[in-house]
């Protein structure tokens, strides 16, 4: 295991929030990678207090493409090593270059920040992360994770359903729903119902829709035009009748009323905030963001980014001086990832607020055991799975799927151990609070077939 740390607060309250409080108190933000230099999508209703101020902050970041499991969390000296070794002669990481672990895994040298924070007891590394008859498309993949459905049903996302669940019918509340004008929001915060989440392009275009209400897509577009379409939204059809526009018409409302209220947030961001420490770069600046929302005692509970380009068939590595593979576009990504997490958490720490906070990294899939003729890898199916905070159980969760020819799926992939949706159950019942039979409805499981990880206190 993982260092022990010095204390933990088992029985901290803000671990979960009740229904009515939730409604009444929790804004949920997503941020949606593809270039984005900061995407908030809050889901609100009128508030009488916190909950993202008070209760847990769940942070969830998306490795878009497919990232390299058995790179970034590496078997270099366990019994099947030689394996790893034999079907990798260009790509594979020694051992001496690798970030210890334990039990003969280490982490990518470009991870530093996250080793420190295995040392220091709050990251878990979850292994064998997959799902039955797993399929090697990033399409079906990416909406089977979202929905934690293994058909890929794009109707609903696990978050959103989870949303619903928060947001039962006995409450009154208006509620912040997605503008998709702008750009699209993500399935995981997809709901069942007519709720859904304000996904905006860039913080500062909240600033522009706060104080010219008439426009509902970019400054560019004038008033008159803007006005005609959302005249047009509004009349052309009866709620219920027409969905595709009953979501739009809804999300440029919802735009519309959450707009003050998140410039309010930004513009009370403190003086103090260190901006600088956070890496240039998309995912940098949207957990960057997500942190100044925080800073400013935003009510929200949830937040969603992505980091794009895992997608590593070729040209993945590039030798160092020394003729090692250690830099390219893999390190270069996961270097980026570490420095904003390692930020992330450095601020988290600096405003009090760790203790509260789990950050979950995935990616759709892994890669293939083997490298391929292209200096890269093509598209495997289990892998590794990181979850971080300050009430995360240090240590090694899953077992390290078997690298034995025999074990072998889908033409050199590795099988999985672990089911994704036992990371799922395990953030939704140990961290936000629910019960094993709600988050088994929300995941659409048998809650005795995908037993809780323990990961978290």
């Amino acid at each position: 295991m993982g260092a022990q740390k010095e204390s933990t607060d088992v029985q901290n309250p803000s671990r979960g929030i009740g229904r009515r409080a939730f409604l009444k108190q929790s804004i949920a933000a997503g941020l949606a990678g593809g270039g984005l230099n900061g995407v908030l999508a809050p889901f609100a209703a009128a508030s009488d207090g916190d909950a993202g101020s008070d209760g847990p902050i769940l942070l969830v970041i998306y490795q878009e493409g497919g990232n390299d499991s058995l790179n970034t969390v590496i078997p270099h000296s366990r019994e099947d090593s030689t394996l790893y070794y034999r079907d990798r002669p260009k790509l594979a990481i020694r051992e001496e270059e690798t970030l210890m672990l334990q039990d003969g895994l280490g982490l990518h040298p470009s991870l530093g920040a996250l080793q420190g924070l295995w040392d220091s007891g709050d990251l878990a590394v979850v292994n064998g992360v997959g799902q039955p008859s797993p399929n090697l498309s990033h399409f079906k993949l990416r909406n089977v994770w979202a929905s934690s459905s293994l058909d890929g049903d794009n109707g609903s996302g696990w978050l959103g359903r989870y949303f619903d669940h928060k947001c039962s019918s006995e409450d009154s509340f208006d509620p912040f729903v997605g503008l998709e004008t702008l750009t699209s929001a993500g399935l995981s915060f997809r709901t069942q119902s007519s709720n859904t989440a304000v996904t905006m392009k860039n913080p500062d275009l909240f600033k522009y829709l706060a104080a010219n209400d008439s426009h509902i897509l970019l400054p560019e577009i004038d008033n008159e035009f803007s006005e005609q379409i959302l005249r047009k939204m509004n009349d052309s059809a009866t709620t219920g009748t027409r969905p595709v526009l009953d979501y739009a018409r809804n999300s440029i409302q919802a735009a519309f009323k959450s707009a003050g209220e998140i410039q309010e947030f930004l513009q009370n961001t403190k003086a103090s905030f260190p901006s600088n420490s956070f890496p240039n770069s998309i995912v940098g600046r949207d957990l960057r963001n997500i942190a100044r929302y925080i800073d400013t005692g935003s009510r929200s509970s949830v937040y969603f980014t992505v980091q794009k380009g895992y997608d590593s068939h070729t040209s993945q590595f590039v030798n160092n001086a020394s003729g090692r593979p250690l830099l390219g576009s893999h390190a270069n990504l996961l270097s980026d990832l570490d420095s904003a997490i390692g930020a992330f958490a450095t601020e988290m720490k600096r405003q009090g607020k760790w203790d509260r906070v789990v950050i979950m990294t995935y990616s759709e899939f892994s890669r293939k055991i083997t490298e391929n003729g292209t200096n890269g890898t093509d598209h495997g199916a289990a892998g590794s799975m990181f979850v971080l905070g300050g009430g995360v159980k240090s240590g090694l969760y899953g077992q390290f799927p078997s690298l034995s020819d025999d074990d072998r799926i889908l033409n050199n992939s590795m099988d999985s151990t672990t089911d994704f949706r036992q990371v799922y159950r395990t953030i939704l019942e140990s961290f936000m609070n629910l019960s094993a039979s709600d988050a088994a409805s929300i995941l659409r499981i048998d809650a005795q077939n995908f037993p809780n990880l323990d990961f978290l206190t």
